[in-house]
């Protein structure tokens, strides 16, 4: 994968999905085809995510504190998840999250989990 800065998406669903970047890329453009809105979209991302088993949880309606993605690996050791901050995308798994950069400082907004991964 490469080091592109707009491509989070495309990299966190990759890894979550145990993919390529290009397969991820394509899996997500025509997603976004059927549902006429861009791959990087919300809407088009969430209900991939959805449609591959995927459980949504907001971090806002458990807890009255915001956590870091460092803090959110801290406490979740055990796992594959796929993180969502104000306007970035990540993966995290088994207490490790997988970046271009080091987004450990940024406030993690919702997140996604797989059932049986867990």
């Amino acid at each position: 994968m490469h080091n592109r800065v707009r491509d989070c998406t495309v990299r966190a669903i990759a890894i979550a999905t145990g993919t390529s970047w290009d397969v991820a890329y394509i899996a997500l453009t025509i997603h976004g085809f059927f549902m006429k809105d861009m791959p990087d979209s919300d809407a088009v991302w969430w209900d991939f995510l959805n449609e591959h088993g995927f459980q949504y949880h907001a971090i806002l309606s458990e807890c009255p504190k915001c956590r870091t993605v460092r803090e959110f690996c801290a406490d979740h050791p055990d796992g594959l998840y796929v993180l969502a901050t104000q306007n970035h995308v990540l993966c995290a798994i088994d207490g490790d999250w997988y970046d271009a950069w080091d987004s450990g400082d940024e406030i993690v907004l919702h997140y996604w989990t797989k059932e049986n991964d867990l």
